[in-house]
Order: structure tokens, then C-alpha cells, then sequence
């Protein structure tokens, strides 16, 4: 998808990958080599993301939500080619 519309979209794997190189290291010159090889995001977007975050206001945040997690498993290959299982 970034490779066909590199401009309006972003993926959230690539700007993490950006985000935790930069934590990690430090290094801007190391951020600005991995989007030229298609790796991670852009410096400018690793910037913008922290800066997002330390612009989030904490209050906003609350602890009395609710949280669901649901699951199924799907049952594959319950027919098989032989049909000896």
C-alpha cells in the first residue's frame, strides 16, 4: 500500500519501526537511511509521532473503561484430500 500511495498513507508498522530506531539509538542519520530503503518511516513522521504523544493530555485518559476481547478459532482442514484425516 506504500508503495502504491506513498503520500497518503502511512503504516503504523513502519512508523514504529522509525520510532523504536530512534529510542533505541539516537541516531538521526540511521532514521533518515531506513526510509530510503524502505524500511521505516521519514525522520519528519518519527518526529511528528513523538511530539503527538508528548502533546496528548494525560486527563484524557481514564481507568474506568471497559475492554472486550473476543476470539474464535476456525476449524481448518476438517476435510481433507484423501479423506482419511
Amino acid at each position: 500500500m506504500t508503495m502504491a500511495r506513498p503520500r497518503s498513507f502511512l503504516s503504523p508498522v513502519l512508523i514504529g519501526i522509525g520510532a523504536y530506531v530512534h529510542r533505541k539509538f539516537g541516531a538521526k542519520e540511521l532514521v533518515t537511511l531506513l526510509p530510503n530503503l524502505g524500511f521505516s518511516a521519514s525522520y519528519d513522521e518519527v518526529l511528528r509521532l513523538e511530539s503527538s504523544i508528548l502533546n496528548c493530555n494525560p486527563s484524557e485518559i481514564t481507568n474506568d473503561g471497559f475492554q472486550q476481547f473476543v476470539f474464535d478459532n476456525a476449524d481448518h482442514n476438517v476435510n481433507t484430500l484423501d479423506g482419511l484425516g
